[in-house]
C-alpha cells in the first residue's frame, strides 16, 4: 500500500471515528435517560414491596441480590493471604500502578512488561 492509500485510510478511519462519536453521545444521552427510570422504578417498587410491575408493553421484575463490600480491608487481606484465598480479588494488574514502581527503580517478581502499538488523532490544521 502506498502512502496516499494510507492517508486515504487515516481519513477513512477519522471518518469512522466521527460517526462512532456522533453515537456514542446519542446513546450515551439514551443509557442516562434509562438509568435515571430504571433507578425511578426501583425506588418505587422498594417503597410500595413490589417485585413484579406490568405497563402494555413489559414486565419488569425485581430481584434482590448481595454485593460483597469490604468494611476492612488488612482483615480482609489477612484472610486472603492466611487461607490462600485469592479467588476472592479479580485478577488484574495495574498497568500505571507497575509503570511508576518501575519509574522508581522497584522491579516486581513474577511482571514482564508487553509493548504494544497504539494510535492516536488529530485533526490536519486547515
Amino acid at each position: 500500500m502506498d502512502l496516499a492509500e494510507l492517508g486515504h485510510l487515516a481519513d477513512q478511519l477519522d471518518s469512522k471515528r466521527a460517526d462512532r462519536l456522533a453515537a456514542d453521545k446519542i446513546a450515551a444521552g439514551l443509557k442516562s435517560d434509562e438509568h435515571a427510570l430504571q433507578q425511578q422504578l426501583i425506588s418505587e417498587m422498594e417503597e410500595n414491596n413490589l417485585f413484579a410491575i406490568g405497563g402494555e408493553q413489559c414486565i419488569i421484575k425485581r430481584k434482590l441480590k448481595e454485593r460483597a463490600i469490604a468494611n476492612d480491608w488488612p482483615e480482609f487481606y489477612e484472610y486472603i493471604r492466611k487461607n490462600d484465598a485469592f479467588d476472592l480479588l479479580h485478577r488484574r494488574i495495574t498497568d500505571s500502578a507497575v509503570l511508576l514502581r518501575r519509574e522508581d527503580g522497584v522491579e516486581i517478581p513474577g511482571i514482564s512488561l508487553m509493548e504494544y502499538s497504539t494510535i492516536t488523532y488529530s485533526k490536519v490544521p486547515k
